[in-house]
């Protein structure tokens, strides 16, 4: 039985480009969804990523708005810019790059999750780990 990558998790404001191809698992806010074409936009602080919720789509979605995910897919580079789905409401949120998607493999609400403790906590994780393994 074949083994199945590990996802590398990192913070909604460490994706890049350099994270393109890779499995990652994030958290953060699901600020908006686009029903027609199962887009989120998954939000921590002022940084913002587009996922791609088909695979996982459901009627958690909907009471899972404005709260706390959890995702975990592959980053993946769209040849043509997506639409970024609307925020309703009266503050500015953080546009995530149009020409970059997280493919969603699993997708969970997770009410409790205290996203700046996440943060701190996989910024923290990846200090260390590049402190015990330099590149």
């Amino acid at each position: 039985m074949p083994q199945q990558e590990r996802a590398t998790t990192t913070t909604i404001s460490s994706i890049s480009e350099a994270h393109l191809g890779r499995k990652l698992r994030v958290a953060g806010r699901l600020l908006s969804y686009d029903l027609p074409t199962c887009l989120g936009r998954v939000c921590s602080k002022e940084a913002a990523v587009l996922v791609d919720l088909s695979l996982c789509a459901g009627p958690w979605i909907r009471d899972a708005l404005q709260g706390c995910v959890m995702v975990t897919g592959y980053l993946e580079a769209l040849e043509k810019g997506a639409t970024v789905p609307t925020v309703a409401g009266r503050f500015a949120a953080p546009h995530p790059d149009p020409r970059i998607v997280l493919r969603a493999l699993l997708a969970r609400a997770t009410p409790d999750l205290d996203i700046g403790l996440w943060d701190k906590a996989v910024g923290a994780a990846h200090e260390t780990s590049e402190e015990q393994f330099p590149s």
